[in-house]
């Protein structure tokens, strides 16, 4: 369940606080939603049906939306973010997702 190499800032974005990137197989989405929110992003209800899962991050306030059909993540920055901190905060919550994406690649008894 890894991430593309490619991270950038969402289109139409002026402020910094919208990124995008994708999972390499979009087809995993669901499952990597589940494995992100075992992993301490806590899950916002209701969200899945609208196609979508909303995870957030509970010591930032940062969201992340998973469209579950493509593996589209959008990062989204707490709008009280600095903005002289919000380019150095996505790359940081995208590594460590990217991290995480490692980790859901080892077998279930590796990870622990």
């Amino acid at each position: 369940m890894k991430l593309a190499e490619g991270f950038a800032r969402d289109v139409g974005c002026r402020a910094d606080l919208l990124w995008r990137c994708d999972l390499v197989d979009g087809a995993q989405t669901p499952a990597w939603v589940e494995f992100v929110a075992t992993a301490g992003f806590s899950s916002v209800p209701g969200s899945s049906r609208l196609g979508v899962a909303v995870l957030e991050d509970p010591s930032s306030g940062h969201r992340i939306v998973a469209v579950l059909r493509t593996g589209r993540l959008q990062i989204r920055l707490d709008a009280m973010t600095p903005k002289p901190a919000r380019v150095q905060q996505a790359r940081e919550l995208f590594d460590r997702l990217r991290a995480l994406g490692s980790q859901s690649e080892r077998s279930p008894a590796e990870a622990r």
